[in-house]
């Protein structure tokens, strides 16, 4: 079983200069953080990591090194930029299942209604523009179906020469 590997932002590849180390019986957590110092990566690592290892490498990509010992004590690891979190399985479950929340929350929000009154332009016009701009083909009212089931639409009201949008 691979370590889970987890991008929430702009990642970088993990090093592969090659490292040498030996440890023997040593806490999970300081071997992690001397192979961080040993290629200047910043990593945290949760509270929940406990445990003991023996490391013997000579010349290994620092990858390699860091992969295996996560797979041996099945942990994750999550990268954002040059900074690295180290977790359990369970935990890592529970940040993702956070991050599906938040994202269901944020398609709950409610929609939009705008009313845009026109003075100098024709709204019927500037209806085609808006739904050119938007991918979206129609006459009048227009629907659409986005990605999180809402339907957005463009309408004109030509009693008082305005667009009305929703998103």
């Amino acid at each position: 079983k691979s370590p889970k590997i987890v991008n929430l932002k702009k990642t970088r590849k993990l090093p592969n200069k090659n490292v040498s180390i030996k440890m023997s019986n040593t806490e999970i957590s300081s071997v992690l953080r001397t192979l961080a110092r040993s290629v200047n990566i910043s990593i945290l690592i949760s509270d929940k990591i406990v445990g003991k290892l023996s490391v013997n490498v000579q010349d290994t990509p620092w990858n390699q090194v860091f992969s295996n010992i996560l797979k041996m004590h099945g942990l994750s690891y999550v990268q954002e930029d040059k900074l690295i979190r180290i977790m359990t399985d369970e935990d890592l479950a529970n940040e993702l299942n956070r991050e599906k929340l938040k994202q269901s929350l944020e398609k709950l929000e409610p929609m939009v209604t705008k009313v845009i009154k026109m003075d100098y332009a024709d709204p019927v016009k500037l209806r085609e523009s808006l739904e050119n701009f938007m991918g979206i083909e129609g006459d009048g009212s227009v629907e659409v179906n986005d990605a999180e089931n809402k339907t957005s639409s463009i309408s004109v009201d030509d009693h008082t020469n305005s667009l009305i949008i929703r998103v």
